[in-house]
């Protein structure tokens, strides 16, 4: 059963990043606080997904909201 759910995991995980990577090369400049002011730090904010198995995942990161657009996004960690 391990084996099964170890390449099931690796095949999903493949999926993923290459999904991203994809999207990546189609928008080598993402579309996020185009007016090119600086992001203001509004905490830390949860997230809660759930996959195609039905299964929770809960997601905390850093969020920035831009203050001339008020609109706002999770910042990539660097």
């Amino acid at each position: 059963m391990r084996v099964d759910f170890d390449a099931q995991w690796h095949e999903l995980t493949e999926d993923v990043l290459t999904g991203m990577k994809e999207w990546r090369l189609q928008h080598p400049k993402p579309p996020l606080a185009r007016c090119g002011t600086p992001l203001v730090s509004d905490g830390r904010k949860e997230r809660h997904l759930v996959t195609q198995h039905n299964q929770e995942v809960m997601l905390e990161r850093s969020y920035g909201v831009c203050p001339t657009r008020g609109t706002g996004f999770f910042p990539p960690r660097r």
